[in-house]
């Protein structure tokens, strides 16, 4: 786990919590219990402030799961993962309950979730898409395509997920979805986040994928591929800005890759 105050100038500090040996995949964070949650391999959840952590013990559960994506629903969490995994939590995190997706999602991977307070949506492997109004009881949607959705983001107006071979769809019920053209080719996009200060007064949708491909307004059809000048893979993205000051997009990938773009 590296952590910085604002991911340009000022440098990234290891606040790793120790002795956890698994892969992290997620990171979440929320303003009710001012902390981070991460998750990842073998049931690992963490919670804390960015520096001290703490393991949650999920020793309850039956079996062991790869957690892939965690969400803040107001009131508790949701995280997800491997072998159509869905688990929702307590207020803080510290208590686990596993939900039932159903046996058909026994060897899918569910690898991202968002919520937009009316609903939660869930994306995984082959164009999987599930939707739950609670948490406990899910309905799996009609696939709009077979590749593979790697992540999802509710963007105030609309859902957005984006996955394997330039797929792209949003929707604004998370029910019924709409496919849009990149403009890239053969792109395994696996981040999607939006411009959250405010300002401007419509989200920005920023994507990001293998050969150091990011593009912004991805559902204009085509969006505007933004010359990163890498190819590394890109794994991770989010947004920083408060209102007060320019906002940018920080990306992150493999070989220590920290790209910073500034929305202007």
């Amino acid at each position: 786990i590296l952590a910085s105050p604002n991911g340009t100038a000022d440098a990234w500090t290891n606040v790793a919590a120790p002795d956890v040996p698994a892969s992290l995949e997620g990171v979440t964070w929320e303003s009710v219990n001012s902390q981070f949650l991460v998750v990842g391999a073998a049931d690992t959840v963490l919670t804390g402030d960015g520096v001290t952590w703490t393991r949650e013990d999920l020793g309850d559960l039956a079996g062991s799961r790869n957690l892939k994506d965690a969400a803040w629903l107001g009131d508790r969490y949701i995280a997800v993962g491997n072998n159509g995994a869905i688990l929702t939590s307590n207020i803080d995190g510290s208590q686990w309950t596993l939900q039932d997706a159903g046996a058909a999602l026994a060897n899918t991977a569910l690898n991202a979730v968002a919520y937009d307070t009316a609903r939660i949506v869930v994306v995984g492997t082959n164009g999987t898409i599930l939707t739950s109004v609670d948490g406990v009881a899910w309905d799996l949607q009609a696939q709009p395509t077979n590749n593979d959705l790697n992540d999802i983001t509710w963007d105030g107006t609309q859902f957005v997920a984006v996955g394997s071979n330039d797929t792209v769809l949003t929707s604004d019920d998370g029910l019924a979805w709409t496919s849009h053209r990149a403009g890239t080719a053969d792109i395994n996009f696996v981040a999607v986040t939006q411009w959250d200060s405010g300002l401007p007064a419509g989200p920005v949708l920023g994507i990001a994928g293998s050969s150091g491909t990011f593009v912004i307004g991805p559902d204009n059809d085509p969006g505007i591929i933004v010359p990163t000048g890498t190819n590394e893979q890109l794994g991770g993205m989010t947004w920083v800005g408060n209102g007060d000051a320019p906002g940018y997009f920080v990306i992150v990938g493999n070989d220590g890759t920290v790209l910073t773009a500034r929305y202007e």
